[in-house]
Order: structure tokens, then sequence, then C-alpha cells
């Protein structure tokens, strides 16, 4: 808990009971506020005005952070592990509506996830795939392989527009939203990179052919060597 007025006041831990003493010397108004740890997610503040010789009591109450949990499958139902499961949560600009990664969260290996410490709002929940990998050698020729290279909304959807959007209030927690998740093909790319500077190491960015995206890869590079994109999606590139 943090106090700021006339007089700087030392920051003070709550006690087993929820407690804060905060003492301070000089009167005025001054404004607490409380940082809650991870089992939260909003601070909450109050101003008050404090008397020359005064005791006062300020209870705050912090509202405790909503939860999101399920589970991500594929289409036979089977656990798909090691995916980042993120929760997007819509807001309103000047320029229209957007959605704000506001809790991620990876799936284990049974493919459960859990959201924790989200603020109310509204939400739509994203399978976000594995980047694609820059690797180096002439390794295995192109090949064509089964993998999860697409973002996938729930309850199993790759358009954002036919997403579930889910009311959150809070401390609320929703769960057995299980996410079906497609394997989609995916590709090695095999190049050389030829008549560079020697001892140099290029930067290597690939972006997909639509406008706003940012380099899905972005990594270093040897010089005249051989190298490999790992997990891409069909689609066009900009190298």
């Amino acid at each position: 808990v943090n106090a700021k007025g006339p007089a700087p006041l030392a920051a003070v831990k709550t006690d087993a009971q929820g407690r804060y003493p905060a003492k301070g010397s000089a009167p005025g108004v001054y404004e607490v506020s409380a940082d809650p740890d991870e089992d939260f997610f909003e601070p909450v503040s109050h101003t008050l005005t404090l008397a020359a010789g005064a005791h006062l009591k300020l209870d705050l109450a912090i509202p405790a952070g909503a939860v999101i949990s399920g589970r991500l499958l594929d289409r036979d139902k089977r656990p798909v592990p090691g995916i980042m499961i993120e929760a997007l949560i819509k807001t309103g600009t000047f320029f229209g509506v957007s959605y704000e990664e506001s809790g991620e969260a990876g799936t284990n290996d049974l493919g459960e996830y859990r959201l924790a410490h989200l603020r109310a709002g509204q939400y739509v929940i994203a399978a976000v795939p594995r980047p694609p990998k820059l690797e180096k050698g002439p390794g295995p020729a192109s090949e064509r392989a089964m993998a999860y290279p697409q973002m996938t909304f729930y309850p199993g959807t790759p358009r954002l527009d036919d997403a579930a959007l889910l009311e959150i209030r809070p401390g609320e927690e929703l769960s057995a939203l299980d996410i079906v998740y497609e394997k989609l093909p995916a590709y090695r790319v095999k190049f050389q990179t030829d008549g560079l500077f020697p001892r140099s190491t290029p930067t290597l960015k690939l972006f997909p052919m639509v406008l706003g995206l940012t380099a899905v890869v972005d990594g270093s590079t040897t010089n005249n060597g051989a190298h490999r994109l790992c997990g891409l999606t069909a689609g066009d590139y900009h190298l």
C-alpha cells in the first residue's frame, strides 16, 4: 500500500488480516493506493484528507481477477500441448474496435490452459501457433509436413469475425472452454545466401504479404551458407 501526500510515506505490506498501518507526520490530502499481487488484477486508490493528530481507517476493496480455462484439442479430440493461448480483450478506439492481449498461458501435456488475473470485459480466446524457425545448414530438401501454423479462435475458427465473444465479470471463472485446433500443411523452405560481405551476418526477415503485419521470422544468417525456414504455412511472403 502506498500513500502520496504532503509528507513522503514508505510503502507498507498488508499483514495476514489485510491490515496496513501507515503513519504520516504532516496533515493534508493523501492518495492511498494498493497494488495487488498476481492473484488480482487492477490496483485501486482513494483520496482522503488527514487532519493533524487524526487517526483514519480506510478499507480498500480490490476486485479479484477473472479466470478462463479449458483445453486445446485437435479434430480427433486429442490434446495439443505446448501452444500459447491468449485472452484478447475488446477495446474501442477512435479508429474503431480492436483487440489487445490481456493474458496468456501455454497448454500442458493434457492440452489444458488457464488464463488468470483478467479484468472484466469482452474477450475472444485465441490459440497462437509457434512462429516459423530459421535454421542454419542444408538439412532435408523442401518438404511438406502437418503442423498447427494458423491462429485459431474459440470455439475453433481461423476467422476473428466468427470467434465467440465472451463477457467476463470481475472475479468470474469460465471453465470447459475447449478450442478445436486443426492441423494444416506446413513447409520447410531451403535457400542459400551468396555474394555477401566476408564475415557478415545479415539479418533475415520474413513478412506475410498483408499490410500491417510484423515479421514472422527475424534472425541472423551466416555469410554464403545454407539455411532453412521451417514451419511455414502456405501463402505469399516478402523475404
